[in-house]
């Protein structure tokens, strides 16, 4: 991850927009080393086909597959350890980094923030031991957000997993040797060229509009108004992160996106004859309820409270349908400096879907 300093690849590779917002760049396989470790975990949530997702995951031992389940959730993409790693980091500078460490580091180094700064974990992973007191804390620890433990048999399987974080730490490291053997190794070599492309181009786009307008494209619709009021703005190609956007904010400030460098025809699995983007499109379109929401925020930008006033419609069922909306970049998600989201068609990816079939299919 870049710093003030700017000593590391991705500060070598600086911009500045209109807005005079710090632009950096990182470029590395390494981030989809772990974003494709996500995605393949998370399959149902972000659209991938669960059957082939499920046999990636089973290329790997069970040993390694049931940790590599348990902490991919804790893990994301740890892009500020990875920005150390030097210049156009791979796979195996990946693993090669990891076996520098002791065995006790590669959980703080691994983990996202939040965990790592945890009272609760810090103090089980110190002792290594833990009570029944510890797991009510956890289940009630809310600055862990999301990666708050559901119940207490989840709680007490992610305290043993701190409770001897030498032991985790080595077969952490395993469990990645063998994926990058199993599946990794060869999937870097297809997507290198693609992340080159898409940094390219889009330092091209850099040079040429606002900060707001250049997150907006490269996420696929995702409009953030305050995003001029970052300290700095790192840029990341990721061929395994679309059809989602990854963002982090740095403790210096700085706003780190992992967007999309994936070409809309070609798809996210190996070998696959058809775009995962046209099918995903096509998916969104092909129900009524999403069609009657994209001709009403084609008048105008909305609230999702809103859309479920004037649809008759419960809000959590215009969420689902939203979420589906976004997965396809059909709608514009604008955030207000007053944290207000608001929804809107995205005129230019419906043209897109009408040239992609056309052009799958053969037709000029």
């Amino acid at each position: 991850m870049t710093n003030q300093s700017g000593d590391n690849v991705a500060a070598g590779n600086r911009a500045q927009s209109a807005d005079a917002v710090r632009i950096s760049w990182a470029l590395g396989t390494a981030y989809d080393f772990f974003a494709s470790l996500f995605m393949i975990h998370n399959a149902e949530s972000t659209g991938l086909r669960r059957a082939w997702a499920a046999g990636v995951r089973n290329r790997v031992s069970v040993r390694h597959r049931e940790l590599l389940q348990q902490i991919i959730p804790m893990v994301t993409v740890p892009v500020e350890w990875i920005g150390h790693l030097g210049d156009n980091p791979d796979g195996q500078t990946v693993l090669t980094a990891l076996r520098s460490l002791p065995d006790h580091e590669v959980l703080p180094a691994l983990l996202d923030r939040e965990l790592v700064e945890s009272t609760v974990i810090s103090r089980v992973m110190a002792q290594e031991s833990f009570s029944q007191s510890e797991i009510d804390l956890i289940l009630k620890e809310e600055s862990l957000c999301t990666l708050m433990p559901s119940d207490p048999r989840v709680a007490t399987a992610m305290l043993e997993l701190f409770a001897n974080p030498a032991g985790s730490g080595a077969l952490v490291k395993t469990a990645l040797a063998e994926y990058y053997e199993r599946f990794f190794k060869e999937e870097e070599l297809r997507i290198a060229n693609y992340l080159s492309d898409a940094l390219e181009q889009a330092r091209g786009k850099a040079k040429r509009g606002a900060t707001v307008d250049l997150v907006e494209e490269l996420s696929g619709g995702l409009r953030l108004e305050h995003a001029a009021e970052a300290t700095g703005l790192l840029l990341i190609p990721s061929f395994w992160v679309g059809p989602l956007v990854l963002f982090e904010k740095l403790p210096d400030g700085t706003w780190v996106i992992l967007f999309s460098a994936r070409p809309r025809d070609v798809s996210l699995i190996p070998g696959d004859p058809v775009p995962d983007a046209l099918t995903r499109s096509l998916q969104a379109v092909s129900d009524q309820t999403r069609l009657r929401i994209l001709k009403l925020l084609s008048q105008s930008p909305r609230t999702q409270i809103e859309i479920a006033r004037e649809l008759r419609l419960r809000p959590p069922t215009i969420t689902h349908h939203l979420k589906i909306l976004r997965l396809a970049n059909l709608v514009r998600l604008t955030e207000s400096t007053e944290c207000e989201k608001r929804y809107d068609v995205r005129g230019v990816r419906l043209r897109e879907l009408s040239d992609d079939l056309l052009a799958f299919v053969g037709i000029d």
